[in-house]
């Protein structure tokens, strides 16, 4: 359930830009075909995770 309201929600934002799998260790791993910096950063700048 919760995988299909992340899609539902990525869909709605990005559209088929970001691809979503859910490990089985509950990670959630997003990925893209393309450079995707611009999402990457904002991750980094929500979580305060800084290289």
């Amino acid at each position: 359930m919760a995988l299909e309201l992340i899609r539902v929600m990525l869909r709605e934002q990005a559209g088929d830009a970001f691809a979503v799998h859910v490990g089985r260790d509950q990670y959630v791993y997003v990925g893209s075909d393309q450079p995707r910096t611009d999402a990457v950063a904002r991750t980094r700048e929500l979580v305060g995770w800084a290289p």
